[in-house]
């Protein structure tokens, strides 16, 4: 009787390679947007609350492009900042713990 542990491994399909690579990829671009998105909704809670002047044009975007353009999140600007960097901080999280 063979057992799986007694056979040699076979050598790395080169084939198989490309996935890998894709795959590693995919992970760092899901982490690097989970990262901008944890940050915009971080800076857009602290522009509602008070005043964020550092980078207000690419972290405030929820702010001044998304709310206002649609109706139902009006008067719900927190929660929604607060509800995009939850989905950017599950996104990192989630991207780091598939390594």
């Amino acid at each position: 009787m063979i057992l799986w542990s007694d056979c040699p491994i076979p050598p790395a399909d080169p084939r198989a390679n490309w996935l890998f690579v894709a795959l590693t990829t995919m992970r760092k671009a899901i982490s690097f947007l989970g990262v901008v998105l944890l940050l915009i909704g971080i800076s857009g809670t602290i522009d509602h609350l008070f005043y964020q002047p550092f980078f207000g044009f690419i972290l405030n975007s929820v702010n001044r492009w998304v709310i206002p353009n649609i109706d139902f999140l009006a008067g719900y600007e927190l929660y929604a900042n607060l509800t995009v960097a939850a989905v950017g901080a599950a996104l990192a999280i989630g991207a780091y713990r598939t390594n």
